[in-house]
């Protein structure tokens, strides 16, 4: 696993220990007050950064750190609470409060604001194909518009697209809902 050097806890970076440690990218659907309570083996500790994080530079875009706020679902690992923006990726930096062995068995439960949710991984990449099963791409994105990309002329017939998959990493997230 890779290691850089965590954060000791709060909101202002202060440098403590070189641990190994795992990324997982986040993205709130809507602006509000978010609640991340992680668990993984042995005693665990998180950092929440905005935009990205970059290993040998760990206060730049840091927000916040946690080591054991988590008492109601698991002992000895972090919670951050904290009002998250909309649209805005975040990275959360996931380590084992001390040494570089690594963690196993990450989950982070989330408790969105009423209306919210929080996709994981890199936003999903939409891919357009003729036909509902099979058949050939025409296009990626939302929305798609297949006039000027497709038809030779707006006066062929239109034929039906369909968005079979939607591709995305996905870890292993519990979503509570209020």
């Amino acid at each position: 696993a890779p290691t850089d050097v965590r954060s000791i806890g709060g909101t202002t970076y202060s440098a403590s220990l070189t641990v190994s440690y795992t990324t997982i990218q986040i993205t709130p659907t809507i602006t509000g007050t978010y609640t991340l309570n992680g668990c993984g083996s042995g005693d665990t500790h998180m950092q929440l950064y905005q935009g990205t994080f970059t290993p040998g530079t760990p206060a730049t875009n840091f927000v916040e750190a946690n080591d054991d706020g988590n008492t109601s679902i698991c002992t000895s690992d972090p919670r951050i609470t904290r009002s998250l923006t909309g649209g805005q990726t975040y990275i959360l930096v996931y380590t084992p409060f001390s040494g570089t062995a690594g963690v196993t068995g990450i989950t982070i439960a989330v408790t969105p604001p009423v209306g919210g949710n929080m996709q994981v991984g890199p936003l999903s990449s939409v891919e357009w194909y003729t036909v509902a099963s099979g058949g050939s791409p025409v296009g990626s994105g939302s929305p798609f518009n297949p006039v000027p990309s497709v038809l030779a002329n707006t006066n062929t017939p239109l034929l039906p697209y369909y968005m079979p998959h939607v591709q995305a990493i996905v870890l292993v997230v519990l979503l509570l809902t209020l």
